[in-house]
Protein backbone atom coordinates (compact mmCIF):
# COMPACT_ATOMS: atom_id res chain seq x y z
CA UNK A 1 0.00 0.00 0.00
CA UNK A 2 2.93 2.34 0.56
CA UNK A 3 4.50 1.80 -2.84
CA UNK A 4 2.30 4.16 -4.93
CA UNK A 5 2.58 6.91 -2.31
CA UNK A 6 6.36 6.55 -2.15
CA UNK A 7 6.61 6.68 -5.95
CA UNK A 8 4.61 9.93 -5.91
CA UNK A 9 6.86 11.35 -3.21
CA UNK A 10 9.95 10.43 -5.23
CA UNK A 11 8.63 12.49 -8.12
CA UNK A 12 7.51 15.36 -5.90
CA UNK A 13 10.94 15.58 -4.30
CA UNK A 14 12.45 15.78 -7.80
CA UNK A 15 14.15 12.43 -7.26
CA UNK A 16 16.29 13.82 -4.41
CA UNK A 17 15.29 10.64 -2.61
CA UNK A 18 15.76 7.05 -3.67
CA UNK A 19 13.00 4.55 -2.98
CA UNK A 20 14.16 0.95 -2.57
CA UNK A 21 11.83 -1.97 -1.99
CA UNK A 22 13.24 -5.30 -0.89
CA UNK A 23 11.74 -8.76 -0.55
CA UNK A 24 12.32 -9.80 3.05
CA UNK A 25 12.40 -13.48 2.09
CA UNK A 26 15.23 -12.94 -0.40
CA UNK A 27 17.21 -10.48 1.73
CA UNK A 28 17.48 -12.02 5.18
CA UNK A 29 20.90 -10.44 5.78
CA UNK A 30 19.51 -6.93 5.21
CA UNK A 31 16.43 -7.66 7.31
CA UNK A 32 18.65 -8.84 10.15
CA UNK A 33 21.12 -5.98 9.77
CA UNK A 34 18.40 -3.34 10.23
CA UNK A 35 16.30 -5.24 12.76
CA UNK A 36 13.21 -5.34 10.56
CA UNK A 37 10.35 -7.02 12.44
CA UNK A 38 7.40 -5.63 10.47
CA UNK A 39 6.62 -6.03 6.79
CA UNK A 40 5.58 -2.39 6.35
CA UNK A 41 8.59 -0.48 7.53
CA UNK A 42 10.09 2.60 5.98
CA UNK A 43 13.71 3.25 6.86
CA UNK A 44 14.97 6.76 6.16
CA UNK A 45 18.68 6.57 5.44
CA UNK A 46 21.25 9.28 4.93
CA UNK A 47 24.87 8.58 4.07
CA UNK A 48 24.25 4.85 4.58
CA UNK A 49 22.89 5.20 8.12
CA UNK A 50 19.29 4.88 9.33
CA UNK A 51 18.22 8.32 10.58
CA UNK A 52 14.50 7.69 11.03
CA UNK A 53 11.81 5.09 10.45
CA UNK A 54 8.08 4.61 10.15
CA UNK A 55 6.14 1.40 10.72
CA UNK A 56 2.81 0.68 9.08
CA UNK A 57 0.79 2.49 6.47
CA UNK A 58 0.88 6.27 6.99
CA UNK A 59 -0.88 9.10 5.17
CA UNK A 60 1.07 10.83 2.42
CA UNK A 61 1.23 14.07 4.41
CA UNK A 62 2.88 12.33 7.35
CA UNK A 63 5.44 10.63 5.11
CA UNK A 64 6.17 13.95 3.39
CA UNK A 65 6.99 15.55 6.75
CA UNK A 66 9.13 12.58 7.77
CA UNK A 67 11.17 12.62 4.58
CA UNK A 68 11.43 16.44 4.50
CA UNK A 69 13.19 16.46 7.87
CA UNK A 70 16.14 14.62 6.36
CA UNK A 71 16.71 16.26 2.98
Amino acid sequence: MLEPVLEELGQEFNYKIKIVKIDVNDNQHTVSKYGVISMSILLIMKDGEVVDQSVGNKPKEELTKLISKHI
